[in-house]
């Protein structure tokens, strides 16, 4: 049976190092000539890939960490008095085992800042 953990680790760095699961295959079969075909090293190795659990599960108590994070928007802010319009970015920070944001940070150009509570 080839080392799927070496082949999976071989492909996580592909855009690296150019390699392919045939390349990898071709490999295999150096060292063994009489290895599987490689139809057979591919479904061996997507068996493999399925029993890989990528997420992770972190365990976080009510109230002991604040995540704050970018949203992706720019919003317009509007100057009443000269009728300016400027942009702003908006972060938003989430208290861990609270669903709704416990406040929104904008930031005009990069330079001035204002806390908006919610």
């Amino acid at each position: 049976m080839p080392d799927m953990n070496y082949i999976h680790q071989e492909l996580k760095r592909r855009k690296k190092t150019k390699v392919t699961l045939y390349l990898l295959w071709e490999e295999y079969r150096l060292d063994n000539p009489d290895g599987y075909g490689y139809t057979q090293f591919r479904v061996y190795y997507r068996k493999f890939k399925k029993k890989l659990n990528p997420s992770m599960r972190q365990t976080h108590l009510a109230g002991e960490k604040l995540f704050v994070d970018y949203s992706g928007l720019v919003m317009p802010i509007y100057n009443q008095r000269t009728g300016e319009i400027d942009t702003a970015q908006i972060f938003v920070a989430y208290w861990v085992q609270v669903v709704t944001p416990l406040f929104m940070l904008h930031i005009l150009k990069n330079k001035k800042t204002s806390y908006t509570p919610m």
